[in-house]
């Protein structure tokens, strides 16, 4: 008896509500879609200050156009061999920084372990590339609108 309530409460708290609340795309982005002139402008205005990977880059400036904020923000993104699928955090000195002169890194990890190897950047589909990034670079706006203590605050919780 106890066991069976145990599975109603987690079906109704937890596998229900990701169908019914679960978000429909606002728009479908594709790289076939975008023009050399959207592509030309979006990387004028953001582009600077950006160290971009050439194989994701209309991926990065799409997700870019969503966070106007981070314009003129220093952002790296770069490939590792690193466990975690993505990463997102302020170099190290930067920290120290007035949060518009900081530097910050999203990791994109090129292998991992076995289990987390559909979740890579290269084996997702385009528009769920522009979402992770847009994921990323929201760590980024959450960083930035943070002073020192903010930051120590959130990386020791």
């Amino acid at each position: 008896m106890l066991r069976k309530k145990c599975y109603c409460s987690f079906l109704c708290f937890f596998i229900l509500p990701v169908f019914i609340f679960c978000q429909v795309p606002v728009k479908i982005f594709s790289a076939e879609s975008f023009s050399s002139a959207e592509y030309a402008s979006l990387k004028e205005k953001f582009g600077k200050n950006k160290i971009i990977p050439q194989e994701f880059e209309k991926q990065i400036l799409i997700a870019l156009s969503y966070f106007p904020e981070l314009e003129n923000i220093n952002i790296e993104f770069r490939f590792r061999h690193v466990k975690a699928s993505f990463t997102t955090a302020p170099t190290t000195f930067s920290v120290f920084k007035r949060s518009q002169h900081r530097k910050y890194v999203i990791t994109i990890s090129d292998s991992s372990e076995e289990i987390l190897i559909p979740l890579q950047l290269k084996n997702l589909p385009f528009n769920a590339q522009v979402g992770v990034i847009g994921h990323e670079l929201s760590h980024v706006s959450d960083f930035s609108s943070k002073h020192f203590f903010g930051l120590v605050r959130q990386g020791i919780g």
